[in-house]
């Protein structure tokens, strides 16, 4: 599965059902297979390919590393921990994206 097909169905099915997230949420997805994908859950949950300026939290990982992410294969915080993973703004957010990303 592509970054995108990610972004476009598992995460877009999901974001309209995390009502307790009130935030904007940016990925920047380096690799061959990456892209800038925007998750808007301020207003019904909206995911869309695109850069926010106004993200809450904004997180960068590699296209290989998001996919395991994603599959469940390696955790978040072991991929926080090795660096693979970074998070700019309201980390009490990223603590939330379980339940967006899946795993």
């Amino acid at each position: 599965m592509t970054v995108k097909e990610i972004f476009e169905n598992q995460i877009a099915e999901r974001a309209p059902k995390a009502t307790d997230i009130d935030a904007v949420f940016f990925f920047n997805i380096t690799g061959d297979d990456g892209g800038q994908w925007v998750v808007d859950l301020t207003d019904g949950g909206k995911v869309f390919e695109g850069k926010a300026d106004n993200a809450d939290c904004s997180i960068t990982i590699a296209d290989t590393d998001f996919k395991d992410l994603v599959s469940g294969k390696v955790p978040g915080a072991a991929l926080f921990m090795q660096q693979k993973l970074t998070i700019a703004g309201n980390m009490g957010l990223a603590l939330k994206l379980g339940e967006l990303v899946g795993g």
